[in-house]
């Protein structure tokens, strides 16, 4: 993961949301034993996910079809 990426989720997101932070890190790791992608895929799932995180305020599994719509 690059540095900035790095920062994103340690900076921003693991004070805002623990529980999001621990779902997007678990997630990317199945991603990474699962399938060959790209480290440059992976990087921008993670942007993705910490954005619509700090969009949600709230934890993943709170989300509705609403909110995805939205964001």
């Amino acid at each position: 993961m690059a540095a900035r990426h790095f920062n994103l989720v340690h900076n921003d997101m693991l004070p805002q949301n623990k529980e999001n932070t621990m779902i997007i890190c678990d997630y990317v790791q199945s991603m990474r034993q699962e399938l060959n992608l790209s480290d440059h895929y992976i990087e921008d799932v993670i942007i993705l996910l910490c954005n619509f995180s700090m969009f949600l305020k709230k934890s993943f599994k709170e989300a509705t079809r609403d909110n995805i719509y939205h964001f």
